[in-house]
């Protein structure tokens, strides 16, 4: 991702946050206040309508879209780390299309038995992915729970706001 782009996706974010809040002040939806000292609920259903979409159920389909890719695209890459052959595919500048076969040291270990390799740098160079997969593997799990979670204590409100 460029530079260029984050900044853009920031904009966005930051403009759709400020749209959401300000818009009440503009003279969509403006509640009675009968009592000074209580908070009322917007009870406009367009902005209720435009404020759920905007803030919780275009972020949630978006979030859920780009992990699910997320997920499909590690699935795949642990796939071609267990089987040791990954293929890809890459366009030269003439835009004909090359096929790329790559192999893991797992693969280059079981096919190279003949050569007497050092095991103890193997075993090593394993060791450490091993070590790196259980971290993402943590990591993945954290943040599973963490949107998990997100959607459980939200939903409700989100779900329950605008039939009020």
């Amino acid at each position: 991702m460029t530079r260029r782009k984050m900044v853009y996706m920031i904009i966005i974010i930051w403009g759709l946050s400020l749209a959401i809040s300000v818009v009440p002040f503009m003279g969509w939806s403006k509640p009675e206040q009968r009592n000074p000292f209580k908070c009322d609920l917007q009870t406009d259903i367009s902005y209720v309508l435009f404020s759920c979409a905007v803030s919780y159920y275009i972020p949630l389909v978006i979030i859920l879209a780009l992990y699910s890719r997320i997920y499909r695209a590690a699935a795949r890459h642990i796939q071609s780390l267990r089987s040791g052959v990954k293929r890809g595919s890459v366009t030269n500048a003439d835009g004909s299309a090359m096929t790329l076969r790559i192999h893991t040291k797992k693969f280059m270990k079981s096919t190279s038995a003949l050569e007497n390799s050092n095991t103890n740098e193997s075993t090593g160079s394993s060791s450490k992915f091993g070590k790196t997969f259980a971290k993402q593997r943590k990591a993945t799990i954290t943040l599973t729970t963490i949107i998990v979670g997100f959607i459980m204590m939200w939903q409700g409100f989100f779900l329950i706001l605008p039939l009020k």
